[in-house]
């Protein structure tokens, strides 16, 4: 959303960004921004499910398998443990088999693959709203400052942070 903040200041004040004005950018491009793709796993982590409530108790469950992860704060996944960030079918199979040694092999708080590409609903919804467009280019982020910038023609050089 930051991103969005600094194009919005931009085109009021007619400046520039990244060395194009932001006019330009409004009137010549489009821009699909989907603020969270994972809205329970925020609730979670930001406490708004009450303390009683199955989800926590599922969570806890999942948690309880990784005592390593500080409980709910260190949580990246879906509340079903799947992280979603892996979910695509990019690179899903090399992921595998990373996040399995390193001991993910079942739901968990992150690095769960799950078990397949596009499993969880959430990765489904991003995945087919991407193909429904001719996109140019697709920029993904996360809460944790990661950036992925990709489409089916390139693969860029260096990452750019926003």
């Amino acid at each position: 959303m930051k991103f969005l903040e600094i194009l919005s200041k931009a085109y009021v004040n007619n400046l520039n960004v990244f060395g194009y004005p932001a006019k330009y950018l409004f009137e010549n491009t489009s821009l699909y921004i989907v603020p969270v793709v994972n809205p329970n796993g925020v609730n979670l982590v930001t406490g708004v499910y009450p303390q009683d409530s199955q989800i926590i108790k599922n969570t806890k469950a999942i948690a309880n398998g990784f005592p390593d992860i500080p409980y709910p704060n260190g949580w990246k996944a879906n509340i079903l443990g799947t992280d979603l960030n892996l979910q695509f079918p990019a690179g899903w199979e090399q992921a595998k088999e990373i996040k399995f040694a390193q001991g993910f092999n079942k739901p968990a708080p992150r690095d769960y693959v799950g078990s397949g590409p596009l499993t969880a609903p959430e990765a489904i919804s991003v995945y087919n709203f991407t193909l429904s467009y001719n996109f140019r280019l697709a920029i993904l982020t996360t809460l944790k400052e990661k950036l992925f910038i990709g489409n089916s023609k390139i693969i860029p050089q260096k990452l750019v942070k926003i």
